[in-house]
């Protein structure tokens, strides 16, 4: 059995080279039962017109530019075909196992519903440095039933924190962690990031290596 079908969702709008790492990433998953939901604003033609929805594992969606993060996470959910939705941001990097792993701790639990790593590797791509991260719940690698997925808030900045908190509030989040899960997901600092590296290195311990 292949397993339940897991929905991948990804935000982009205007940075297509990332998108294809993206891409590249959700492909190379060793999970087989997947598709991918990419949600761009109607005016990203360089997106709409990469032919990204000739895979017949991806389906691509635009929407007005002026409709918030939160909203297009919760539209990609809304269309989603999977049973299971995995948040999967465009410029991050998801390690082949990250769908199968997170999935084997809740697929078949009669108490949790979901599950979020919580402590990844934080990368500067232009320096090449990597860094284990704080140990908290990393909103942007949530797995999850779709039944159970959460609301989105109506913004473009700490959209997913309250959700995601709610759901952990409820107990139904198993928590994710240890050294041999940290490459599972690297939030990649690129310089074209709306945070910058100075704020990165908030999330950095003093000692980590």
């Amino acid at each position: 059995m292949p397993g339940p079908l897991v929905s991948c969702i990804c935000l982009s709008e205007n940075r297509v080279n990332l998108l294809k790492t993206a891409v590249f990433d959700f492909m190379n998953q060793t999970y087989p039962n997947k598709e991918l939901i990419i949600i761009t604003s109607e005016d990203d033609l360089d997106t709409i017109n990469a032919n990204f929805q000739e895979n017949e594992f991806i389906k691509l969606y635009s929407v007005s530019s002026q409709t918030s993060i939160g909203n297009r996470r919760n539209l990609a959910i809304d269309v989603s075909d999977g049973d299971i939705i995995a948040i999967w941001d465009d410029d991050d990097h998801h390690a082949p196992d990250r769908i199968r792993i997170q999935l084997k701790y809740f697929r078949n639990s009669n108490i949790y519903k979901g599950s979020i790593l919580m402590q990844i590797k934080i990368v500067n791509t232009l320096t090449g440095e990597s860094f284990n991260s704080k140990i908290k719940m990393w909103e942007g690698t949530l797995v999850c039933k779709k039944k159970y997925a959460p609301k989105y808030l109506d913004k473009n900045d700490k959209e997913d924190s309250l959700p995601v908190r709610a759901l952990n509030d409820k107990g139904y989040l198993a928590v994710i962690y240890g050294p041999q899960y940290r490459s599972l997901y690297h939030y990649n600092y690129h310089g074209g990031n709306i945070n910058t590296w100075d704020t990165f290195k908030k999330m950095i311990p003093i000692y980590s290596v």
